[in-house]
């Protein structure tokens, strides 16, 4: 076991991973072997494995509190909220003083919808202990779902104020800022972000976007580039890429980055739609007529339906086009459409 936690503290997950099964191998019964064996599968992506892995070790665990917590951690990325929830309130009956669990909990009531209930919690806490930068940051989070954007915002910069280089509350000030069309303020804390987690797609975006507004347009094709390039970024990652150059009229590079993304998901929507989009900037007509109509098939949505009535009255098919203005009405709910 010394081996397998030391592997495992060190990340080096595959080599902890086989060393937690190797114990079981010997003894079947051993909690924590199971318990941590658990919360590598949670690290490497496999969260039903994780689950079924920390439930077996739950009656057993020498720490049944960070077991809970692990597996109540795992329901709620899973999007099992009522599950984590409840998890939660035994967790918090058990061990009321521990700050992280109400965090945790308080972040979960978020994910779940019941933000007022997060923001009560959370506000309760920072009574008593203003030194937690995570139950700042989480209220910033719980307000800006609330849309109190400058509670959000204060919220965030208290994070910030114990934190100053920390990835997630420059992250969270970053997305507020850009998303508020303060691109200027935006970039400091987007750009302090990113290069503590270089990874964070989200981030990055945003920064290329304020960039872009800025007329910084090569760094932001730099900043797009990079997250580009990252391992396994995802279709969804690489269409709002494609969907960036796009704005950016860097046409070519878009179709690029939009064909990676169908290339993973082949019936991407956002990605097809992004095609569409570029055929029909290119006069390819048929082409982005044939594409958006096999997307109305699958997806029929306000925006590609629109595109779609553009392109069939550009080609004098001007009834087809009237049509599916009525098709657009009848899928949208904004009463403006």
């Amino acid at each position: 076991m010394l081996l397998a936690r030391q592997n495992h503290q060190h990340g080096n997950l595959a080599a902890a991973e086989s060393l937690y099964r190797r114990v079981l191998d010997v003894h079947p019964e051993h909690a924590d072997a199971r318990m941590l064996l658990g919360v590598v599968k949670a690290r490497t992506g496999a969260l039903e494995d994780a689950v079924d892995l920390l439930e077996g070790a739950m009656p057993g665990a020498s720490d049944p509190i960070a077991c809970r917590a692990s597996l109540a951690g795992v329901l709620r990325d899973l999007g099992r909220f009522h599950d984590a929830l409840a998890h939660y309130d035994v967790l918090m009956a058990h061990a009321p003083d521990r700050p992280a669990l109400r965090v945790e909990h308080a972040r979960t009531l978020r994910l779940a919808g019941e933000t007022q209930a997060a923001i009560e919690s959370l506000t309760r806490l920072l009574q008593t202990r203003t030194d937690l930068p995570g139950a700042h940051l989480e209220l910033g989070l719980a307000r800006r779902a609330a849309g109190d954007v400058a509670g959000a915002e204060q919220a965030v910069r208290a994070a910030l104020a114990l934190r100053p280089q920390a990835p997630g509350p420059n992250a969270a000030l970053g997305a507020l800022l850009c998303d508020a069309g303060r691109s200027v303020e935006a970039v400091e804390p987007l750009r302090l972000a990113l290069a503590a987690a270089p990874a964070d797609v989200e981030s990055g975006i945003r920064l290329a976007r304020c960039l872009n507004r800025l007329g910084h347009v090569g760094e932001a094709e730099q900043v797009i580039d990079r997250l580009a390039a990252l391992p396994a970024p995802g279709a969804d990652h690489l269409t709002r890429l494609a969907d960036l150059r796009r704005a950016m009229n860097l046409l070519d590079e878009s179709r690029a980055l939009y064909d990676r993304a169908l290339a993973l998901a082949p019936g991407h929507a956002d990605a097809l739609y992004g095609v569409a989009c570029l055929q029909e900037r290119s006069n390819q007509l048929d082409d982005a007529l044939a594409t958006l109509e096999s997307l109305a098939r699958r997806h029929p949505r306000p925006a590609p339906l629109l595109l779609q009535a553009r392109v069939l009255r550009r080609l004098g098919r001007r009834d087809e086009a009237l049509a599916t203005v009525q098709r657009v009405r009848s899928v949208s709910s904004d009463p403006e459409v």
